[in-house]
């Protein structure tokens, strides 16, 4: 196998490899929800949770955990009050992803493993602040991308991948190809022979031609000298010859 299929093979397998593992052990993350379905979710909580305010007003706490059990089972929407000491208002037990949004302090998160969206907002500020907190589940299940649509990228990474391994092999081969004419070439007589130097190639390879154009002018020049020489004392011998001939 020559060496520009090596170096093709070996770069493009190397790549499609990476693809490969990238995307069986490595999945792409879940989206995290677009600021429209926040605000979505946010308005929604905040009557949500005023109503669940007044239903704890009136009828207490059994009136709180009526109406959020009528919530959720309606609209699959979990709502909790909680006052500024961080205590479900309800009494009622409270999910850890829920505990722990409630901690943070933050208006809204996304919980990947349970693909539920988290809000918060203030339903009352005086004379205790009460804050609502919303689990609302995301429509649609895990964000996984289409089969259909992965077979299309790794289709256009391989093709591409493939287009630059095959000029980065063709970049680094082609001058040892035409190296190996000129060398043919040379070996056959042809001493002028030499290998086309380009001048923005700063790389070893292109110290190996330069090499091996000095090798070549070397071995041209010192033929050269032998032709002379041999000329010479053809010259320098051909009057003595013939001055012996004559005599003899």
């Amino acid at each position: 196998m020559s060496v520009f299929k090596k170096i093709f093979l070996s770069f493009w397998a190397a790549l499609i490899l990476e693809v490969i593992i990238s995307v069986v052990f490595y999945p792409p993350p879940h989206s995290r929800p677009s600021p429209f379905v926040t605000n979505a979710t946010t308005t929604v909580l905040r009557t949500y949770g005023g109503l669940a305010l007044q239903e704890f007003e009136t009828g207490g706490s059994a009136g709180e955990k009526a109406y959020a059990d009528d919530l959720a089972t309606q609209s699959g929407v979990q709502l909790y009050l909680f006052d500024s000491a961080g205590n479900e208002i309800g009494g009622r037990e409270t999910p850890p992803n829920v505990k722990q949004f409630e901690r943070s302090h933050q208006e809204s998160s996304f919980d990947q493993d349970a693909h539920l969206i988290l809000t918060s907002v203030k339903v009352r500020t005086h004379p205790d602040t009460i804050t609502a907190i919303g689990a609302f589940q995301e429509r649609g299940g895990p964000r996984r991308p289409p089969l259909q649509s992965l077979l299309r990228h790794v289709f256009v990474f391989v093709l591409t991948s493939g287009v630059i391994c095959f000029f980065l092999a063709r970049y680094l081969t082609s001058p040892i190809v035409e190296l190996r004419s000129v060398a043919h070439r040379l070996s056959n007589g042809e001493l002028a022979a030499r290998v086309e130097t380009k001048s923005k190639r700063r790389d070893e390879i292109a110290e190996l031609v330069y090499d091996f154009n000095a090798m070549a002018e070397r071995i041209q020049s010192l033929v050269a000298a032998q032709h002379r020489l041999i000329a010479d004392i053809s010259h320098e011998l051909r009057t003595p010859l013939a001055r012996l001939s004559i005599a003899a």
